[in-house]
């Protein structure tokens, strides 16, 4: 596990951490690393590298009694995150691929003060200078984060309403569908792009982190499933056959929309149909 761990962070996620390795989509949703043009890779190089050397020199700085001890004690709380992030990093068994950099975040959060006395000591001018290489990196790497929304410099504005997440709203809503199901990276996204007006939860209930949802949705007998062909990492063929072959709580039968990308089935928990064909026998009287 360690030297899993130890191999994903030098070659994939300090580098995207400190913006020496960018990302984007050149097409949805294929993620891969920004070629950047020679010029451009020489500052991301220097960034990284001034930056993690302004946090050793600001921990060396402990030392330096000339310095205000508020300085030092600043500098001894941030350069420690260093050390301590990559070594939770190391043994964390959360690790699994390039967004696992979001573990090491505590060492950008905690930098500031690790920088305290190089701030100090060389002023604000100089030590803008310093971190620029490092912020034109990270605001690059950002901007590139947006895909599609953006060309270039330019930003795209979609007009309101023609999105495929406003048509799947429509769909659900004229359908009167207020819960659902799909995907987890698919699940909590459309949540809060549908301002919580409509729930969709995970499938598999142990990825779960927000229990009144899985609650909400358990009272529901008529839900949608829904597929992202961009995000969802499971298999739709696979999830409709494991329905139609009575593997889940959801009747075989089925309806299926399309909402753009999106691939939408209409389903019914059998304790409900099977309720209405008890009260059907019982209102008709025996044969």
């Amino acid at each position: 596990m360690v030297n899993h761990n130890l191999g994903l962070l030098t070659q994939t996620c300090l580098p995207d951490l400190l913006g020496s390795t960018a990302y984007y989509s050149p097409h949805m949703p294929i993620v891969e690393p920004w070629p950047a043009p020679t010029w451009f890779r020489a500052i991301q190089l220097l960034g990284a590298g001034l930056f993690l050397l302004g946090i050793a020199v600001g921990g060396a700085s402990v030392f330096w009694r000339a310095l205000p001890p508020k300085i030092r004690s600043l500098a001894a709380l941030g350069a420690v995150m260093l050390p301590v992030t990559l070594g939770a990093f190391a043994l964390s068994v959360m690790v699994m691929d390039r967004l696992s950099a979001r573990y090491l975040v505590a060492i950008v959060l905690m930098a500031p003060f690790a920088l305290a006395p190089i701030l100090l000591i060389v002023g604000r001018r100089r030590f803008a200078l310093l971190l620029a290489p490092f912020l034109a990196s990270a605001a690059v790497a950002g901007w590139l984060n947006y895909g599609d929304e953006v060309a270039g410099i330019h930003i795209n504005l979609p007009r309101e309403g023609a999105s495929d997440e406003a048509l799947l709203a429509r769909q659900l809503r004229d359908h009167g569908l207020h819960y659902g199901l799909a995907d987890y990276w698919v699940a909590y996204r459309l949540t809060f792009l549908f301002e919580e007006q409509t729930i969709i939860v995970p499938w598999h209930e142990k990825l779960d982190r927000y229990a009144p949802y899985r609650s909400a949705v358990a009272t529901q007998t008529h839900l949608a499933y829904i597929y992202d062909p961009w995000r969802s990492k499971e298999s739709l063929e696979e999830r409709e056959a494991e329905i139609k072959a009575r593997e889940t709580e959801f009747s075989p039968q089925f309806e299926i929309l399309k909402a753009g990308r999106y691939t939408v089935l209409l389903l019914q928990r059998t304790h409900e149909i099977d309720r209405r064909v008890a009260e059907h026998g019982e209102a008709s009287g025996p044969g």
